[in-house]
């Protein structure tokens, strides 16, 4: 994500030393080259904020964790992302669970 200046890993990836390298151009359109070293760690892609909905009825609050379990690399499914929260719209306190699996991949710039 050059915009925001991240590099995604999976999960297993956690607490290792990696370095990157990259190619960026400066004010006057030079190609630049660079590297960067760090430790892989978890960190949330956005701040939080409010869920936009119609009415709130006592609606809990959102959990969201990584998936606990270990995905080979080259597993054809991605990484997912629990999310649960709780609601009383019909009537009971019901416990609610979904899972997003969001597509990430580089894009190659020339």
């Amino acid at each position: 994500d050059p915009g925001n200046g991240r590099v995604y890993f999976e999960s297993e990836d956690e607490n290792r030393e990696v370095t990157v390298a990259y190619s960026w151009r400066n004010a006057l359109g030079g190609l630049q080259r660079d590297t960067a070293t760090g430790y892989v760690t978890w960190q949330t892609e956005s701040a939080e904020k409010p869920v936009p909905i119609e009415q709130a009825i006592d609606e809990g609050t959102v959990f969201a964790f990584a998936d606990p379990f270990t995905w080979r690399s080259n597993d054809p499914r991605a990484g997912l992302v629990w999310v649960f929260y709780t609601s009383t719209r019909a009537g009971t306190r019901d416990v609610y669970y979904q899972t997003l699996s969001p597509r990430l991949s580089p894009i190659r710039t020339p």
